[in-house]
């Protein structure tokens, strides 16, 4: 194949691969900001509106309630610093290009891994299921006190 051929090749592959990059940042950015204001809302909702809808609560269920709360307040804590690992993932991704494209750093013992990446995708795992088990406890609450 000619040069000129590889060069074309390269520039689409390039291209297609930093649409994918900038689709799947701004995706990324969507279910950050979904989950911080899915559990914001309803830890507020159900504190403000607990005794306005439920006026009689059951004895026994009351916990069921506050493991809702623990586990929305846990969602929002976990992706606050799911974004501070984001930026570190984010710099560590730099020194990385820089190290294999910049400094053209062939002779390196070990891969450079970005750790950051996989924390921050592991949060985000852990802020979503944090997410649903406090609906399921806040869902079971409503239920046993209807």
């Amino acid at each position: 194949m000619n040069k000129k051929y590889e060069d074309i090749k390269y520039e689409v592959y390039i291209n297609e691969r930093k649409s994918l990059v900038d689709i799947m940042l701004k995706e990324s950015l969507a279910f950050d900001k979904a989950i911080l204001t899915l559990s914001s809302s309803a830890l507020g909702l159900s504190l403000t509106f607990i005794r306005q809808i439920i006026p009689n609560i059951k004895n026994g269920t009351i916990y069921l309630l506050e493991k809702a709360w623990i586990s929305f307040g846990i969602s929002i804590l976990i992706t606050l610093i799911s974004f501070l690992t984001c930026i570190s993932a984010c710099k560590k991704g730099i020194k990385i290009l820089e190290d294999e494209y910049i400094n053209e750093n062939k002779n390196r013992k070990c891969k450079n891994i970005n750790y950051m990446t996989i924390i921050t995708t592991s949060l985000n795992i852990l802020s979503i299921l944090s997410f649903i088990i406090g609906t399921l406890f806040l869902t079971f609450f409503s239920i046993y006190n209807f």
